[in-house]
């Protein structure tokens, strides 16, 4: 049992390691430049080795997408969902909740926003229909949804409102990962003073009432 426990745990291990092996090379090379053969190459095995875990190149990618969106999007959801705060409280955090995923997860950030990956890189069955960029935006829009509700957004087109908050905060973060050494100040402060800013912007203005 001891040794079957041992096994287990090395295939387990010796599987991780072909998904971060896979993650860097897809970054690195993208879909197309990513074989079995060079990432058989790079963690030191036989490119027969790993059929035993995965049938083919794309159950690989799957896999690395898969391990990398499953947490990502069950954190999001969580901060979405807690209702202890007003609905532009939980916005708040989604969005700052990105943008730290982003800072502390960089290579995963871009490979699940801004890899061709998640347009036309695999075959559609893979990634389109359940991508990160489609479940995380359905997340972001229940959440704008529920501030127009409360009055706390403009009462407006949610799928116009949803994709200009998101899409600046994605243009935001892959701004400070693309200029690590630009500007020496607090990114972190820098991220709330940039997602305080957005919010306001579309905050719902109170009617002015008429001079009497």
């Amino acid at each position: 049992m001891r040794l079957k426990n041992k096994r287990l745990q090395y295939k387990d291990e010796f599987r991780a390691e072909v998904i971060e092996a896979g993650r860097t090379l897809l970054l690195d090379d993208s879909y197309e430049g990513l074989s079995m053969r060079k990432l058989a190459a790079k963690i030191g095995c036989s490119p027969p080795s790993l059929y035993l875990y995965f049938k083919d190149k794309d159950a690989l990618v799957k896999a690395i997408c898969d391990s990398d969106n499953n947490q990502l999007l069950q954190d999001l959801e969580a901060f979405a969902q807690d209702e202890s705060n007003k609905p532009i409280d939980r916005l708040r955090d989604a969005l700052l909740f990105c943008y730290e995923f982003s800072a502390k997860n960089p290579n995963q950030y871009r490979m699940a926003f801004f890899s061709p990956l998640t347009s036309s890189g695999i075959p559609k069955d893979l990634i389109q229909k359940d991508s990160v960029v489609k479940q995380s935006y359905i997340i972001f829009r229940s959440v704008v949804q529920n501030c127009i509700e409360a009055g706390e957004l403009m009462d407006m087109d949610i799928d116009m409102l949803t994709h200009a908050l998101t899409t600046s905060m994605h243009g935001f973060n892959i701004m400070l990962l693309h200029n690590k050494h630009f500007l020496r100040i607090d990114r972190n402060q820098l991220a709330n003073i940039f997602v305080t800013g957005l919010l306001d912007g579309y905050k719902k203005r109170q009617d002015e009432h008429p001079a009497s």
